[in-house]
């Protein structure tokens, strides 16, 4: 059921999802950081998994003037997360996870990003902080690396294979990074949910599957914030054995899939140092395969045996081919930037650095 919407200040094309499960700890901050946007969006879906600790009622009364739906699901991350998406009318979806917040003219710029260069999602880098609300320092998320080697002055729309490229080496981190800085056209996620199957990491799976068939924009302005904090569930209850490996795996399929289709990609793929990812990171894995095996078996301890130590270095060396191919996707990323003056200016928006 729909609570009513107070009149709107400006509408912007945006709907609101919010995931909780026993989230009352940080629910009165969260929803003080909302309200200069509650009143730009067009509606708020709360997908609550059965809290027991008055979640959804305190949600109930403190978004009551609002229009807003409240929802019961059974426990899941990315189920509740989908559930909430596919109540979405609105074109564009910003899925606000409990102690993570954005600004209000975060939300306007990252819109206007994505109506100006015609983007299915845009990335921004978020700023850190602790459960008290203190600043992390030196956390390094793709997206940072990304706005250092790109030093971009302003938003950017990245190739289909430099977004590609940069989920494949971001590895066990989300090219998407934090959600909650991020905003996606409605449909593009209801036509792909995440997958539940990679545990905590459906949002880094989904980014490996769906970077070459979507578009991407990154802005290098911040104005949102990721909080470090204890989870209202056991990490075990997540967990997948080999995570690292079958998304591996899953970019493997993503490439071949994309090249059996359109061979003409090859080039691309190959003028974007993606091929050659894939293939010093295969050289990598044989080496090490070789290494282990040398140091199960039996007789002489493996560091007395030349054979292991060839594999050692053969894979140090991989390791370092690997960093050099990095370094070279960087140098030469595909990306448009907007053309000046395309934005409005947004005083209160601190831009991230780029060098």
């Amino acid at each position: 059921m729909r609570n009513q919407q107070a009149p709107a200040q400006e509408a912007l094309p945006v709907g609101v999802v919010i995931p909780t499960l026993n989230a009352m700890p940080l629910l009165p901050a969260h929803v003080e950081s909302m309200r200069p946007w509650l009143p730009l969006v067009r509606e708020i879906i709360v997908v609550d998994s059965h809290s027991e600790d008055g979640s959804a009622d305190y949600l109930r009364e403190a978004l009551a003037a609002h229009e807003v739906e409240i929802h019961q699901r059974p426990r899941g991350l990315y189920q509740a997360w989908n559930f909430g998406i596919s109540r979405i009318r609105s074109p564009y979806v910003y899925i606000s996870t409990v102690g993570d917040s954005i600004t209000a003219d975060g939300l306007r710029h990252l819109v206007a990003v994505a109506e100006a260069l015609e983007v299915d999602i845009v990335l921004s880098p978020p700023a850190f902080i602790d459960e008290r609300g203190q600043p992390i320092e030196h956390i390094d998320w793709p997206i940072h690396r990304l706005l250092r080697e790109l030093r971009l002055h302003g938003p950017a729309r990245l190739s289909r294979w430099a977004a590609f490229g940069l989920a494949v080496i971001s590895g066990g981190q989300a090219l998407l990074g934090s959600s909650a800085s991020n905003l996606y056209r409605s449909e593009c996620l209801q036509q792909r949910p995440f997958s539940p199957d990679y545990g905590t990491a459906g949002d880094t799976a989904w980014g490996l599957q769906n970077a070459l068939q979507l578009t991407f924009a990154v802005t290098p302005a911040k104005f949102s914030t990721f909080r470090e904090h204890e989870k209202a569930y056991a990490a075990s209850t997540y967990a997948v054995p080999e995570l690292v490996r079958r998304l591996e795996e899953l970019a493997e399929q993503t490439f071949a899939t994309a090249l059996r289709d359109d061979p003409s990609q090859a080039a691309a793929a190959e003028a974007a140092a993606v091929a050659r990812l894939f293939m010093v990171r295969e050289q990598i894995r044989v080496h090490q395969r070789r290494l282990s095996a040398a140091r199960r078996s039996p007789g002489l301890p493996w560091f007395l045996r030349p054979g292991a130590w060839r594999a050692r270095w053969r894979r140090n060396a991989a390791r370092r081919a690997f960093e050099r191919t990095v370094d070279r996707f960087f140098r030469e990323l595909d990306h448009r930037p907007a053309p000046a003056g395309e934005f409005v200016e947004l005083p209160r928006c601190e831009w991230a650095r780029s060098g």
